[in-house]
């Protein structure tokens, strides 16, 4: 097979990537851990740890493309095709991957004011980004972002929604939420882009590495015991369950891990009503609200209603569309002209809201620490 394309989503905590034909068929895939999570599960701890010692920055870059190249070997054996096959690439990731992949300074994204060096998407050759790990130079395309928090996964899911829903234009009103490791969140009110994120940690993308289980399979499990009244709506154990936890479906559910997941929901949930109160519309205007991402994939999306995760106004507007990131890559891959919408999100469409410069935020959270319908 000729004429490949190769389209990766780089996430915090997993690496998703496949191959396109000439035609734009995807005709293979893969998706693996971020190995990188040896030095943080989350952004923050991964920026410390290069704070502590500068040589970790280096190390993640090429933790992250032995990964990436060795999976590329084995999608090319899967088309019976090479890497002198390759005739495009595209990575998209949040600001502090592809500020690691560029070997940028990334200390600034760790303290206010939180400045990046990225600003918009980087084209290059592969073997510059690559080096001697990869021997076909074909042109690559790494995303820009428009702020230390919003990156260029979110802005590919907006280009990718754009382009096949009919939406994010200046005539809807639609709501797209990308559940990882970082929820990034964006509303556009025609026209006018408003975006945020919130610090999820690896409570929803990651896996319960003991028990390996998915955030959603455990959400699905803590409604359970909230139903059967083991679980109170605060996120507390009944007492005979305190010191060994809750078993339900072969997942043993404790406190720690009810924290987690009760401080990723309030965080998901308050920075969607702030992007709503701040871009001055009420629920019933949205028209479309777009759940991806690894974690939402597989979301039960009455379940994230239940715990109080989404708005339960909004119920019949959601839609699961999947990881929009590497979506949004494979758009760029078929017509490159793409690139020039997102280096314009980067630079100018795109309002950010930090939620932690508001003076009731944390008050609004704590009202949001409970699993309550609402």
């Amino acid at each position: 097979m000729k004429n490949i394309k190769l389209a990766v989503d780089l996430g915090t905590t997993s690496i998703d990537m496949c191959l396109l034909s000439f035609e734009g068929d995807v005709v293979a895939q893969r998706s693996i851990k971020n190995r990188q999570s040896l030095y943080g599960s989350d952004v923050i701890n991964r920026i410390l740890s290069t704070v502590r010692d500068n040589k970790i920055l280096k190390i993640m870059k090429d933790m992250v493309l032995d990964d990436i190249v060795a999976s590329i070997g084995e999608m090319l054996a899967d088309v019976s095709a090479d890497e002198r096959d390759i005739t495009y690439g595209c990575i998209c990731g949040n600001t502090t991957m592809i500020s690691i992949l560029l070997e940028y300074d990334i200390t600034t994204l760790g303290y206010y004011p939180f400045k990046t060096v990225l600003k918009e998407s980087v084209e290059t050759g592969a073997v510059n980004i690559f080096g001697n790990k990869i021997k076909n130079n074909f042109p690559l395309i790494l995303s820009g972002c428009a702020s230390a928090f919003i990156g260029g996964d979110i802005i590919s899911g907006i280009l990718y929604l754009k382009n096949t829903h009919n939406c994010f234009n200046d005539k809807d009103v639609s709501l797209l939420v990308d559940l990882g490791t970082n929820g990034e969140m964006v509303i556009n009110n025609k026209g006018m882009l408003l975006a945020t994120s919130t610090a999820c940690g690896p409570a929803f993308e990651g896996m319960l590495k003991k028990q390996g289980v998915y955030g959603s399979s455990l959400i699905d499990s803590i409604v359970l015991g909230i139903k059967s009244g083991n679980i109170s709506s605060f996120g507390i154990l009944k007492d005979e369950y305190l010191n060994d936890g809750l078993r339900i479906s072969n997942i043993c559910i404790t406190s720690d891990i009810l924290r987690e997941i009760l401080s990723a929901k309030a965080a998901i949930r308050t920075g969607i009503d702030y992007l709503i109160k701040e871009s001055n519309i009420a629920f019933d205007e949205i028209e479309n609200v777009f759940i991806a991402g690894g974690f939402g994939k597989f979301l039960n999306i009455n379940n994230a209603l239940q715990i109080g995760l989404l708005p339960d106004c909004l119920s019949s507007k959601i839609k699961v569309v999947g990881n929009t990131s590497l979506l949004g890559a494979t758009l760029l891959l078929k017509d490159s002209s793409y690139i020039h919408d997102m280096d314009t999100y980067t630079k100018d469409e795109i309002t950010v809201l930090q939620l932690a410069d508001k003076p009731d935020y944390q008050n609004n959270l704590l009202n949001n620490m409970c699993f309550v319908r609402n």
